[in-house]
């Protein structure tokens, strides 16, 4: 289960409702993860890796906001990106499990040090 407390026990189904995401069917999106976890992280040849923070925005306005605050740089027309090692963040679209999974990809690169990520601004 990715939706989990930081003591690593599982959310209850009241505390996804509290947090708003049991508004949204996550089912898929958790099971794509799930299911890749093995595959990426065994490609990237490690065991295992830290905890991830999945972010899914259903409000586009918040996900770009949230993104120009965390990267101080808004890439328009992304569905996805990361933030370290340790998070990523999707909107949430029509495939976004297919979203979660690339940009867990990325995560996982980065949090086993296998790349590293530079993030570009445009200089006036």
């Amino acid at each position: 289960m990715w939706l989990k407390r930081n003591s690593g026990a599982p959310l209850s189904s009241r505390e996804l409702s509290a947090q708003g995401l049991l508004t949204f069917n996550l089912r898929p999106t958790i099971d794509a993860l799930e299911a890749n976890y093995d595959r990426i992280v065994g490609d990237l040849r490690s065991d295992s890796m830290p905890f991830v923070d999945v972010k899914v925005w259903a409000s586009e306005a918040t996900f770009y906001r949230e993104m120009m605050e965390l990267l101080r740089v808004v890439y328009s027309g992304m569905d996805g990106y990361v933030n370290g090692g340790g998070e990523l963040h999707v909107r949430l679209l029509k495939d976004v499990e297919v979203y979660a999974v690339h940009e867990f990809a990325y995560v996982a690169a980065v949090s086993l040090s296998m790349y590293r990520v530079f993030y570009f601004t445009s200089l006036r």
